[in-house]
């Protein structure tokens, strides 16, 4: 985290520094899908925790937006995930609690008086913007301190 963040930092300073870090990771998720034997030639292996990631220097989407919310959680801040329904596939429909209808995930995390909403795993996506598919979309929040699931009918209105 030294390597990263400088003890001065804002927060918001911090949290970019964070998401650019993040970003750098090679997003698997948007190529090709690789037989057994080119995984093979290529030596990638599976990720088992936050460090491998990092120390790999690459991850699937949700891995990457993991590793985000480990590293921002370890520079003090409150990030969960958030699981949502992409709004160019579906509408969140929170009578119905299927997990199968969250096809999505974005990054939470609580900064001052309120809450940013941010997808390091898009490739692309600057800090503070969500795809467009991932704007206005309802979904569950997956809280750790609460140990339980919130429903958000739409994090954007959130957003500052």
């Amino acid at each position: 985290m030294d390597r990263i963040l400088n003890p001065g930092d804002l927060d918001e300073t911090k949290l970019r520094k964070i998401y650019a870090r993040v970003q750098q990771i090679r997003a698997l998720s948007y190529e090709p899908e690789k037989t057994k034997k080119e995984r093979k030639q290529q030596n990638l292996k599976e990720n088992k925790n936050a460090e491998e990631v990092l120390n790999h220097g690459y991850a699937f989407e949700n891995e990457i937006n993991l590793v985000f919310i480990a590293l921002a959680r370890a520079a003090g801040f409150q990030a969960n995930p958030v699981r949502i329904v992409a709004r160019n596939r579906s509408v969140f429909t929170s009578e119905r609690p299927d997990a199968n209808q969250l096809n999505s995930s974005v990054v939470e995390v609580k900064i001052g008086p309120s809450n940013k909403y941010l997808d390091p795993a898009t490739v692309y996506c600057r800090f503070g913007l969500l795809p467009w598919e991932e704007t206005d979309a309802g979904g569950i929040r997956v809280s750790a301190s609460r140990a339980g699931l919130d429903l958000l009918q739409n994090p954007k209105a959130r957003m500052p």
